[in-house]
């Protein structure tokens, strides 16, 4: 049996905040999905839709770059990976797929004018997919941060 030092208040609280911007993020997925898939058939309505979809992209962008900075900031995954130094390969991959998803976004926001209304669903699918998988992994990651400090499994 390993013994584990406990978990700073600092760690758990960063861990905490992380998890609360998840679930709002997650609301704006939703929000994005669901205006994605409402597709309209008439060419009329397209342009409209686009605009909704971009606004909604742009939205989405902002508050990920806002996200993204809390957890790559003093604090966020640096104060985790000192705590729990196993976990660090894990926060620095997570941290390098920031990048990643924001490209992703980038690319998709280019595309709302150009790109076909099927295009740019599958498209948006992607990026949600892509960032629903990247906040479970953080999630069961700092959830287990919570575990760590009641001795969850000791």
């Amino acid at each position: 049996m390993s013994a584990t030092l406990p978990i700073s208040p600092i760690a758990a609280a960063a861990s905490d905040s992380i998890v609360e911007q998840h679930r709002g993020l997650r609301s704006h997925l939703d929000a994005l999905w669901a205006c994605a898939t409402a597709m309209p058939v008439d060419d009329d309505e397209a342009g409209h839709w686009r605009c909704d979809l971009a606004e909604r992209l742009d939205v989405l962008r902002d508050d990920l770059v806002a996200h993204f900075a809390h957890e790559e900031a003093g604090g966020g995954f640096d104060e985790l990976a000192r705590q729990m130094p196993h976990a660090a390969p894990k926060l620095a991959a997570l941290v390098a797929e920031h990048l990643i998803i924001l490209r992703l976004l980038e690319g998709l926001l280019a595309e709302v004018a150009a790109d076909t209304p099927a295009g740019l669903v599958a498209g948006t699918a992607r990026l949600v997919e892509r960032l629903r998988r990247h906040d479970a992994v953080e999630n069961e990651l700092l959830l287990g941060v919570g575990a760590d400090e009641l001795g969850v499994g000791d």
